[in-house]
């Protein structure tokens, strides 16, 4: 099994990848990334990563069962799919940059105002890093506030234990270094789901996105899980993963 990071680096995996580990399960997850153009270019790096045949013969397999990406790390795991690394994929909340851009009648249903107020809330209260948002490095406090910390919502304390190290040390923050075109568009998904074996798993509250995926023809679940299962409900989506290496489940 694959899993594809998102922005906030491997970290959040750690919990899910232990869990299928200790299932007896082998789980290739990538821990030495470095963001070097940013967060904006997680996709592209990632892919550019997996396009090394050394990342595969250095674990010792050619092909997986299954990719799984959550958030920017939906681009590298269809593209396996669709390169034939991967026997299917999985998305989860998936970056929607690109199916934004290329449907901008769905704008509003692809922007949950819940998600659209914390986000304010984030920004506000990174004003005052300004020059490290511009210049680097991000720090601890930053990665809090990142991770919503502030909120009552207790698993994100976790969450930012997890990425700290990966966001303050593995993320070049030098606004010099653009994310590339490439970069970008390793992040559409959406070609890759269109004519590969990729499933999109959607978190509960993205009754929205859901509706717009499905007009899209796009094959979208809609869980019950909360944000972020690989954090909240590890042992859940753990096996929620393992179900889709069934070949004969459809």
């Amino acid at each position: 099994m694959l899993l594809t990071p998102g922005d906030m680096g491997p970290g959040e995996w750690s919990d899910v990848a232990h869990v299928l580990t200790s299932r007896g399960h082998q789980v290739l997850l990538d821990t030495d990334l470095s963001y070097d153009r940013g967060i904006l270019s997680a996709a592209g790096t990632q892919l550019q990563r997996l396009h090394d045949s050394t990342f595969w013969a250095l674990r010792g397999v050619q092909h997986v069962d299954v990719a799984v990406g959550i958030g920017m790390g939906a681009g590298p795991a269809a593209a396996m799919a669709a390169e034939g690394r991967a026997r299917s994929a999985v998305l989860i909340d998936p970056d929607l940059t690109a199916f934004a851009t290329t449907h901008p009648d769905n704008l509003d249903q692809l922007a949950p105002d819940a998600k659209l107020e914390l986000a304010a809330e984030i920004g506000t209260r990174l004003e005052p890093y300004a020059d490290n948002l511009t210049y680097g490095p991000l720090t601890r406090e930053m990665v809090d506030i990142l991770c919503g910390v502030f909120t009552a919502d207790m698993w994100r304390q976790r969450q930012a234990d997890l990425v700290a190290h990966f966001l303050t040390s593995r993320v070049a923050t030098d606004r010099s270094l653009r994310p590339t075109p490439a970069n970008l568009q390793a992040s559409d998904w959406t070609a890759a789901a269109a004519t590969a074996p990729v499933r999109i798993w959607l978190t509960a509250g993205n009754e929205s996105i859901d509706t717009a995926l499905r007009d899209a023809g796009l094959n979208v679940t809609l869980t019950a899980w909360g944000p972020a299962p690989w954090i909240q409900s590890p042992d859940e989506l753990s096996s929620a993963i393992e179900t889709t290496t069934d070949p004969t489940i459809p």
